[in-house]
């Protein structure tokens, strides 16, 4: 990953000068544009370094710090060339720029916009080179394309994966919004490599990505995925959008990414289906689900539809799902139905009363369990409400 941090130690980009946003110096750089239209924000995909004089607005203060913020949070860092157009950007646009965590990087005169860029994407080329070997390389460990393991451990140590020594944990995050991907993902890895110490890696496949955390100390792994896994809403320090993310299990030796990545899909899989409400999904924690799914493709679940038909058509349907969804919290589901706890508690019990099964009986909570269950993965259909 080419982060602003390493382009400035690159000559002749050591001659920028940081201005403002020295503590998010850790922003991703994908892209070089060079733009002096009003309208930038429309030509940028995210993650670029935006180079500018300001041309096009150099005598408003005020729209210098509203292009700061409308490019906050998909630009990854602004230069700024100062001489021609302004003398010197102004105490606002910092300011501005230091509440938008956005990095301003100061051009000095001499220096031309096509050594910065050309320097930016050379780096960025050897980094996207490295990325497509290792993107291939995960890509034949997970679809098990070779036939000498030794020779896939040895080309590991090419990537630093060191298959005697170190374990590897998989995870597998999904939003359909971009930008919350990014910026979770990032606050995740920088998040895992501060607290836990270990090797993290972002890589694209199958349409989708995968994280791999490595380290020599598998209980750091296992410690890792249990904390995430207790994080139901994505934590105040991760909590970037609408995210699902499966966790696999940490394991060693070759197959340990292949067995954790299917891990990792299948909870996550399981868990947008039973947990809506929560963003971290634990093959640790839905193992049993896993296990009952497989019961249900064995048995007739028209032994659950009688529960289902009958709770649908007296409207309870979604009061029982959503009981299991948060757990049992009345609290909670008063909150998400917009109703009084007393209706909730109400609801509880007539649910009861119609199935005949007690929610505090074990027996009874599994059978209403799996009629839910079912009928979350589409083994009951009911009839459409009128």
């Amino acid at each position: 990953m080419v982060t602003v941090a390493e382009i400035l130690k690159m000559a002749p980009l050591h001659k920028l000068k940081v201005r403002a946003g020295k503590k998010y110096l850790d922003h991703e750089i994908t892209d070089t544009v060079v733009m002096e239209v009003p309208d930038i924000k429309k030509w940028l995909h995210g993650g670029e370094l935006l180079i500018t004089s300001m041309y096009s607005i150099r005598g408003s203060v005020k729209e210098q710090c509203r292009l700061v913020k409308s490019l906050s949070g998909i630009c990854s860092c602004i230069a700024i060339k100062t001489g021609n157009y302004i003398k010197e950007i102004s105490k606002e646009v910092l300011q501005t720029a230091e509440d938008c965590q956005m990095p301003i990087l100061e051009i000095p005169s001499d220096m031309t916009y096509s050594a910065i860029t050309m320097a930016i994407m050379m780096r960025i080329a050897d980094e996207q080179n490295e990325t497509v070997m290792l993107k291939k390389y995960i890509a034949d460990i997970i679809e098990e394309n070779y036939s000498d393991p030794q020779q896939m451990i040895r080309r590991g140590l090419l990537f630093q994966f060191d298959f005697s020594l170190d374990s590897f944990l998989v995870l597998t995050p999904f939003s359909e919004n971009r930008s919350s991907m990014v910026s979770f993902t990032k606050s995740l890895l920088n998040y895992a490599a501060a607290k836990y110490h270990c090797r993290c890696r972002k890589i694209e496949y199958n349409d989708g990505m995968l994280l791999i955390f490595q380290s020599s100390q598998i209980e750091m792994l296992e410690k890792m995925a249990a904390d995430f896994s207790q994080e139901k809403s994505g934590g105040s320090e991760l909590e970037n959008g609408i995210i699902s993310c499966g966790i696999g299990r940490p394991a060693k030796h070759i197959d340990a990414i292949r067995t954790s990545y299917f891990e990792a899909k299948q909870a996550r899989r399981l868990g947008e289906i039973l947990f809506p409400e929560e963003t971290f999904y634990s093959s640790e924690t839905l193992y049993f689900f896993g296990c009952a799914e497989m019961v249900l493709d064995r048995i007739d679940t028209g032994y659950f539809s009688d529960e289902v038909q009958m709770l649908q058509k007296e409207e309870l349907l979604d009061t029982l799902i959503s009981y299991y969804e948060l757990r049992g919290n009345t609290k909670k589901m008063a909150e998400k139905m917009f109703v009084h706890p007393n209706t909730v508690h109400y609801r509880l019990r007539r649910i009861e009363e119609l199935t005949q099964c007690r929610l505090a009986d074990p027996v009874d909570n599994i059978k209403l369990y799996m009629a839910v269950f079912a009928y979350k993965l589409h083994r009951i259909e009911t009839e459409p409400e009128s």
